[in-house]
C-alpha cells in the first residue's frame, strides 16, 4: 500500500510545476528524485511568487505536452 501511494504522489508531482526558494530546497526536492522547474535568481518569498507567477503557466503546459 506504501508503495502504490508512493508511486501516485511521484505521477501526481510529475504533472505539477516544482518551484523551489532557493538552492538547499531545490537540491532536497532532488534527492527525492523531483525535477525543479523553477528556481528564482534570488532567494526570497517575493522572487520565488513574482517567478512563478510568470512563468507557471508555460511551464505547466509543456510539463503536460500541452504545447504553451
Amino acid at each position: 500500500a506504501q508503495m502504490d501511494r508512493e508511486a501516485v504522489l511521484r505521477r501526481a508531482v510529475a504533472r505539477c510545476v516544482v518551484a523551489c526558494i532557493g538552492p538547499i530546497c531545490s537540491e532536497a526536492a532532488r534527492r527525492h528524485d523531483w525535477t525543479v522547474d523553477l528556481e528564482p535568481a534570488h532567494p526570497h518569498m517575493g522572487s520565488l511568487l513574482a517567478e512563478a507567477a510568470r512563468a507557471s503557466r508555460a511551464l505547466l503546459a509543456a510539463k503536460r505536452g500541452e504545447g504553451g
